[in-house]
């Protein structure tokens, strides 16, 4: 049994580029191109790096919204590059991802109720009473109250949409959830309430960060006391202890100091 739940060696995620009269392939971007990492249960890994260097795509490649197209993804035991749909199905109960943007994110068309308890109906979890309950649990820690359940993603702020983002990604009660830039696309004052409410859920389980060179994405990389972060571009890892680091001192320095002028 290896000592890390998430392994990535080698990632490659290219897209194809398409031109000319008959459509043909043309090129290919470089997404990610030879990402390797690991995390071990309970700790948190932060993906740092400038806008378009590929940590969404890290991300997402390793939640396998996109299909590799080179390297391995093992998760908790099992090689998810070379997974049936139904193998893929039964490992994502155990990761989630909360995504950029809450209001893309949520389907416009379901009430938060049903939302919420799709990932239950899905894995074939409790009853619809049983189901309901669980529903009330997840609003209470994200802090909405009930009367949310019969109203539609396009009723809520930003901030509340991304709670209900939050609390679709833990419904399960995955080993580990993928953050991508859960923060960024929100005002700056909502930021810290979306990062103590992450803060606090995440006791228990690791997390990946994909998050941009921001002080709220940087912040919540490096919360926890067992977290490292990663830089994309360089491939450099931060050790433990990484809130005295020099390198996170020089990135929250930049950041500061950008956001001051």
């Amino acid at each position: 049994m290896s000592e890390y739940l998430l392994e990535v060696n080698n990632l490659k995620m290219h897209f194809p580029i398409h031109g000319g009269i008959l459509w043909r392939r043309i090129g290919k971007v470089y997404a990610a191109d030879g990402v390797s990492l690991t995390v071990r249960a309970g700790e948190t890994l932060g993906l740092v790096g400038e806008s378009g260097c590929g940590k969404t795509t890290v991300g997402r490649s390793i939640a396998r919204l996109y299909k590799p197209t080179e390297g391995k993804i093992i998760f908790s035991g099992k090689d998810m590059s070379h997974i049936s749909r139904k193998e893929l199905r039964e490992l994502r109960r155990d990761l989630q991802i909360i995504f950029q943007d809450p209001f893309e994110s949520l389907d416009s068309r379901q009430t938060v109720g049903d939302i919420l308890e799709e990932p239950f109906i899905i894995h074939r979890i409790g009853t619809p009473e049983i189901r309901k309950v669980e529903v009330k649990k997840l609003l209470a820690r994200v802090g909405l109250d009930e009367n949310a359940i019969n109203r539609f993603p396009h009723e809520f702020s930003g901030g509340q949409r991304q709670r209900i983002g939050i609390a679709r990604a833990i419904a399960l009660k995955p080993k580990m959830i993928i953050c991508d830039e859960p923060v960024s696309a929100l005002d700056v004052s909502i930021q810290a309430q979306i990062l103590n409410l992450i803060d606090k859920l995440n006791l228990a389980r690791p997390v990946l960060l994909a998050g941009g060179l921001g002080p709220a994405n940087i912040e919540l990389a490096i919360r926890s006391t067992q977290s490292y972060c990663f830089d994309v571009n360089s491939g450099v890892e931060v050790s433990p202890g990484v809130k005295d680091h020099e390198k996170i001192e020089q990135l929250m320095s930049i950041v500061k100091g950008i956001a001051a002028a």
